[in-house]
This record gives structure tokens, sequence and C-alpha cells, in this order.
């Protein structure tokens, strides 16, 4: 399906607007002070324009490649082709009201902790 962008596209079409529709339904019945959407293609999706802050996490290409190889299921190509896919990852911050280093120098759990924080105060609680 990647090496075919028409059949991608397609499906893209078809799937996007109604995990969309999902997430705005999900996110109403929520209770806490915040939810967190996880999507790889946020802004490619249009899924954005739904959500009041977005978060990036960040991390060095190869790094990336690295993590992924690690889990098996996939070659170095294929992993290549996937990203190719997706909006480059430094437009992709840019656009983040937030982001997260994951390259392994700083501690991820403390700037989710960090971020935990400040989203309660934006929400008021």
């Amino acid at each position: 399906m990647f090496d075919n962008a028409a059949l991608l596209a397609e499906l893209n079409a078809i799937i996007h607007p109604v995990t969309i529709q999902d997430s705005i339904s999900w996110f109403t019945r929520q209770q806490g002070p915040y939810a967190i959407k996880e999507a790889a293609l946020i802004f490619e999706s249009g899924s954005e324009k739904h959500l009041d802050y977005t978060i990036g996490v960040w991390a060095d290409k190869e790094l990336r490649i690295e993590r992924v190889l690690r889990r098996g299921g996939l070659d170095r190509e294929a992993v290549i082709a996937r990203m190719d896919k997706q909006m480059d990852e430094a437009e992709k911050m840019k656009r983040c009201n937030f982001v997260i280093d994951n390259n392994g120098k700083t501690s991820v759990i403390m700037q989710v902790l960090e971020l935990h924080e400040h989203l309660k105060s934006l929400a008021g609680r």
C-alpha cells in the first residue's frame, strides 16, 4: 500500500474522516482535566483542527529508524519509505504547541511531568 500513492490516498480519504469523528466523540466523554490523542499523521489528516494543542515527540531521523527496526517487522527501506510519506519532521515540530525531546539525552519522564502540570494549569485544574 505504501508503494501505491493513489491507493494510499484513497485509503486515507476513507479512514481519516471516520477516525477524526470517532475521536471527537471520544473527547466529549472524557472527564479529566485534559485528554490526549495519538496520531502519526495529525497534520496530514487535518486532525489538529479539532484539538486545542498539539504535542510533538522529536528524535533524530536515524534514531527513529533504529527504534522501528528494533521492534521488528520492517526492513530499513520499508521504514524510510513510510517516513517519506509523512510530513517533514522539522516542519511537523514547528507546527506543534509543545515538543518533547526523545533523543535519549534529556529525561522524557521529566518533560512529560512538566507538560502534564502545564496542561492542567491551562485547563484550570
